[in-house]
């Protein structure tokens, strides 16, 4: 059984057994639209281990949001040490100058921040399925709405292993 703070996946040898499992967690009320049975060779994989594809968008773009913010704040910074210490090349154009440094943290900053962002949407829980597919192995992945239904789920399936 492989977990995440809020999948579980439990990986079944054959097609009875994956959707009795499948089963055993709907009647302990785990709802159906929060299941997905990965068949071997399955294709659609990924969709089927991504949780919510709003929310990791949301977090991507939250994190470049945030990254280019805290980039601007440091080139806003250095810009600031520039002009306080008077560097030459500065001076001679600080508007110029300030632009650039701003905005190429910036984006710096951005592109760091969806990075981030990206990482923290994605497991190894997506790969493990993956490689159960590609060995001909059944899977349930539970997308739990929050820890204590996954801790729910969890229990059930392990009731009857």
């Amino acid at each position: 059984m492989q977990r995440t703070n809020r999948q579980l996946a439990a990986v079944e040898p054959t097609r009875a057994a994956a959707f009795e499992a499948y089963d055993r967690l709907v009647a302990a009320g785990v709802p159906r639209q929060r299941l997905e049975i990965v068949a071997p060779a399955d294709p659609a994989v990924a969709p089927k281990t991504t949780p919510n594809r709003k929310r990791a968008l949301a977090k991507i773009v939250g994190g470049g949001i945030a990254g280019a913010a805290g980039g601007a704040l440091a080139g806003l910074l250095i810009c600031a040490a520039l002009w306080l210490f008077e560097v030459g090349l500065f001076l001679a154009n600080p508007l110029l100058a300030a632009f650039f440094i701003v905005a190429y943290l910036a984006n710096a900053g951005g592109l760091v921040g969806a990075l981030i962002g990206t990482r923290f949407g994605r497991s190894d829980l997506a790969a493990r399925v993956q490689d159960a597919a590609d060995a001909g192995r059944w899977t349930v992945v539970v997308h739990a709405q929050d820890p204590e239904e996954r801790r729910h789920a969890e229990s059930a399936l392990a009731q009857a292993a």
